[in-house]
């Protein structure tokens, strides 16, 4: 599913608008942590926020570090299953496709990692204003700091809103607005007390953030309260992190190596505009591997195409280590967000292919679709359909009727095989992820990841609420950044480098948002009528086209469509609202023999089926359909097979084609990336899917 959200730190936008306002900004990577620091082997200290390590999830994600050997990974199940013939729909869950229960997982994942930059974010510029001699912290008492921003410039902000979507409207106008900042400035008061580490954010009239840091022996902690408005709505998080060390771990510029007995695990709980959830997010130092599991309730208006979706989402995952495989199980109940069928249209499908590939692919789900009316049909899951136990009879979507897709049930557990790319961004690479189905044998992590009750997932917490809760009093020193000179912010700019390559990393992480795993697993099915070249319609399927004459009123369907499901046994059948009546062809000349009247919508009864075949060797040119409902009459209708010819030679092959059709394509996004070759077509496909990549040429 998807949320389509794009939130970041509220804090995070204040202090960020502060040191680009001043002279920050320029590029250049750092380690993590405002300064050189080592906690020595074992041991937790709280003494500076540098001394701490990053609570930023990205870090202790072991899934990017190395791909999957996807060749070696599906040549043997590809090959088990090559020449089987499915229908459309039926193979949406096959080795070799696109992991929707890969995309779930990594859906969460994405989202415990966003929560867990909003937070590093809100440490990591008071550690460099720490590191650049601005701050100190004391023991046993708070200092406090009224900060007062500058102006931002329209090129700054420009540049900051840059990275969110362009359908995600609400968050890029706010953004482009400059209203997300510290209206009536900021105070921060900080210090070390009892043994921790407590950092307090007021902004304007409103507390928005409690942090405190925790350390003993080989384990620190940490505990984050989040509350403040963005793009509208009031968003509420909490975040409380360990990481144990174990005995031979230690702590590098921010940097954690966890020692075999040790680990590091985060939960975050979430209510917002958008929904609430709960997500726990484990690295273990035994084998490196992570764990990952969240629950999420949603509802809200879906950016992409206005309309609203609701439901619950649960998944559970294990994945990385020393293999780039992983395996996740996940639930979906409720209304997915519609798909639009301009949104799923492959892209190695040319201009002059279009037409065609939009015929075929309406005739399968029995829908007028054609190049006049894509732009504005919207399709959703059928309810009817179960992608793990495909029925043929039953269609995988139907047509949007209204403004919501109807409630579903969707489950299942599937292995995959993960990919990385990487994605240039100003102050670092951005890792691109796929995930391809792969046989269960091929992960360690399937019987675990079997053996886990989802039932156990639960979205209820209690409310998130400060705990110090500070109403902003006290005196404060004065930091006017815009009083400082440039030599003054220089000191500060290593320290800040880590801080603009961190906002970048967060306003780049949609979490939730910008995955709709239902859509990308329907395409499965599409990509495969790709392949194919269309539909098998035999010599009586296709498209109905009514013509003159007959005694059916002007009120009866000028179309029908017709599916082929066995060429050999002669069944076909008429798609309707999600499901396929079918009827056998047999003899020659072709005689249909209907055992009952086939019902369609609106009360339409077909009674008598009888096709005009000139030559038996080929197609069927019309065909009269008599009905009995609402009324006896009788049209004939001309047949035609939109075709269209699959995308010649193999993706990423010699040829190099530079647009849609031509062999060798590869979408520009994809050739960043370094999804080139030959086995990384579905990743590709799978990069293409994502808000913002534009894979036209």
């Amino acid at each position: 599913m998807s949320t389509r959200k794009f939130i970041c730190s509220v804090t995070l936008v204040a202090i960020a608008a502060i040191w680009a306002g001043c002279g920050g900004g320029s590029s250049g990577t750092t380690s993590s942590g405002g300064g050189t620091s080592d906690s020595g082997t074992g041991v937790a200290s709280v003494d500076s926020l540098s001394a701490l390590p990053t609570v930023d999830l990205s870090q202790y994600d072991s899934s990017t570090s190395t791909s999957a050997n996807l060749s070696a990974l599906l040549s043997k199940s590809l090959s088990a299953s090559k020449g089987i013939s499915k229908g459309f729909g039926e193979g949406l869950r096959d080795v070799g496709k696109s992991s929707r229960a890969g995309c779930e997982a990594n859906m969460h994942k994405k989202e415990a990692i966003r929560m867990s930059q909003s937070v590093a974010l809100d440490r990591c510029y008071p550690e460099a204003m720490e590191t650049a001699g601005f701050i100190t912290i004391p023991t046993g008492s708070r200092n406090c700091y009224s900060i007062t921003p500058p102006e931002e410039s329209a090129e700054e902000r420009a540049q900051k809103c840059a990275n969110i979507p362009a359908d995600y409207e609400d968050q890029k106008a706010a953004c482009e607005a400059g209203n997300e900042g510290a209206s009536g400035g900021l105070k921060m008061r900080i210090g070390k007390i009892d043994g921790e580490l407590q950092i307090d954010m007021f902004e304007g009239a409103s507390l928005v953030d409690e942090a405190t840091y925790g350390a003993s022996g080989d384990t620190y902690t940490a505990n984050v309260v989040r509350i403040g408005n963005w793009g509208g709505n009031l968003e509420s998080s909490s975040f409380a992190m360990t990481i144990d060390l174990g005995a031979a771990g230690s702590v590098t510029d921010g940097i954690p190596t966890l020692g075999t007995d040790g680990f590091a695990e985060a939960t975050g709980h979430f209510d917002g505009g958008f929904g609430s959830g709960i997500i726990t997010f484990r690295r273990d130092g035994t084998d490196s591997s992570n764990t990952v599991s969240g629950a999420f309730d949603g509802s809200f208006i879906e950016p992409g195409s206005g309309k609203a979706t609701s439901f619950t989402g649960k998944a559970y995952s294990q994945f990385g280590g020393s293999t780039a495989t992983g395996c996740a199980k996940f639930s979906f109940t409720g209304s997915m967000p519609p798909m639009a069928v301009a949104d799923m249209v492959p892209f190695d499908i040319s201009a002059d292919q279009l037409e065609n590939f939009l015929q075929g692919f309406g005739a399968e789900l029995g829908i007028d679709i054609n190049s006049e009316n894509y732009a504005t049909i919207f399709l959703c899951p059928n309810p009817l359909f179960d992608p793990g136990n495909p029925d043929p009879l039953i269609k995988p979507m139907v047509q949007l009727s209204g403004d919501t897709c109807g409630t579903l049930t969707h489950t299942g557990i599937e292995c995959f095989g993960i990919a990385n790319g990487t994605l240039a961004g100003n102050y670092g690479d951005e890792i691109a992820q796929s995930f391809t189905i792969v046989a269960n044998t091929d992960s360690p992590f399937y019987d675990a990841v079997n053996a886990f009750d989802l039932a156990t997932l639960d979205t209820s917490f209690d409310t998130i609420a400060f705990s110090r809760n500070w109403d902003g009093s006290g005196s404060c020193s004065e930091i006017d950044f815009s009083a400082f000179t440039q030599a003054q912010m220089q000191t500060a700019q290593t320290a800040l480098e880590s801080c603009f390559a961190l906002e970048e990393k967060a306003r780049g992480n949609e979490g939730m948002g910008g995955y709709n795993c239902g859509e990308q697993e329907q395409e499965n099915g599409i990509n495969d009528l790709v392949e194919n070249g269309g539909p098998s319609y035999g010599n009586y399927g296709g498209e109905l086209t009514r013509l003159a004459g007959g005694t059916c009123p002007t009120t009866f369907p000028d179309k029908f469509f017709v599916n082929s499901l066995d060429t050999i046994l002669g069944t076909y059948c008429i798609p309707t609202e999600g499901s396929c009546t079918s009827f056998t062809v047999a003899g020659t000349p072709p005689t249909v023999n209907l055992a009952a009247p086939i019902g369609l919508e609106n009360g339409l009864l077909i009674s008598g089926i009888v096709y005009n075949q000139p030559n038996a060797q080929q197609p069927a040119t019309s065909v009269q359909l008599t009905f009995s409902a609402p009324q006896n009459c009788n049209s004939t209708y001309a047949i035609t097979q939109p075709s269209f010819d699959a995308p010649s030679g193999e993706f990423g092959g010699e040829g190099g084609g530079n647009a849609p059709g031509e062999d060798g394509f590869v979408p520009a996004p994809c050739i960043e990336a370094g999804f080139t070759g030959a086995d990384e077509e579905d990743a590709c496909r799978q990069l293409c899917n994502q808000p913002g990549q534009d894979c036209s040429s």
